[in-house]
């Protein structure tokens, strides 16, 4: 069970990342300030502060946010708002972009690296008290090579 809500979070944190990321590398490339990126949400753990953004790891980790200077006022230099509809557009879009192009990543690399699958065997892992199974003589473990005479 703990396993299990640990890849959950693991996941969240990565999708969360992903999307900011989307937001933050648009929102820069298309000149718009970025006064913050952050993982979490405050109070704050860690900061550090490079160039113009400051890049802080928050306490509560279910979210994350990409502060960009004026976002609603066009008066401030390299405000989100004082840019054109277009580009307002792709950086507030690139998050949910980056949530599409994530997984077809990470699903094209795990179809790329090689598996050891056996093919075409199955392996009887558990038998029913009773059953048909039980009763032909079938025990845990037996490797099926063949249902009425068909491999």
């Amino acid at each position: 069970m703990l396993t299990t809500i640990g890849a959950f979070v693991g996941i969240i944190v990565v999708l969360i990342i992903a999307h900011e990321f989307g937001h933050f590398i648009v929102a820069k490339a298309s000149r718009v300030r970025v006064n913050e990126f952050g993982l979490g949400f405050p109070p704050r753990v860690l900061s550090v502060k490079r160039g113009e953004t400051v890049y802080s790891l928050n306490a509560i980790p279910l979210g994350g946010f990409t502060k960009m200077a004026g976002e609603e006022d066009p008066k401030v230099p390299g405000s989100l708002a004082s840019k054109r509809i277009g580009t307002r557009i792709l950086v507030l879009s690139a998050g949910s972009l980056m949530n599409v192009i994530l997984p077809l990543l990470l699903f094209s690399i795990a179809f790329m690296v090689p598996h050891n699958l056996v093919m075409g065997q199955v392996l009887v892992e558990e038998v029913a008290l009773n059953s048909p199974a039980a009763r032909a003589g079938i025990e845990p473990g037996d490797t099926v090579l063949s249902i009425n005479e068909k491999p």
